[in-house]
């Protein structure tokens, strides 16, 4: 469809320079085949520059995956540990209170010092 819309494009602007101008020249026709060469060109230098930035952003995409991963990774690993710091500080914290609270109920029984 675009060769044909194109060509046909092409064949109006070659009639209306022949109904304004002479014939185009060989050098006309060559000029005018580098100008679409040089746009398909153009288009192709577009085309690798996203293709370059598509490529750098997909590995760098990668690496940060791979460092996320990682944190979270560690982050799993030191709430685990965490919570079993947490639970042993608690059970240490209920056994020492009551070993304190037995200690004062002996010496106070002992040595009678509660009224």
């Amino acid at each position: 469809m675009k060769r044909t819309v194109l060509g046909g494009l092409s064949t109006i602007a070659l009639l209306g320079l022949v109904a304004c101008a002479e014939t185009p020249t060989r050098g006309d026709q060559i000029r005018g085949y580098s100008a679409a060469n040089d746009v398909q060109a153009s288009i192709n230098d577009k085309l690798a520059d996203s293709w370059e930035k598509g490529d750098e952003l997909s590995g760098k995409g990668n690496d940060k995956i791979k460092r996320g991963e990682k944190l979270v990774e560690n982050g799993e690993r030191d709430i685990k540990k965490g919570k079993k710091l947490i639970k042993e500080g608690r059970d240490e914290l209920g056994y020492g209170k009551k070993l304190m609270n037995e200690s004062e109920v002996y010496f106070d029984e002992r040595y009678q010092t509660k009224n």
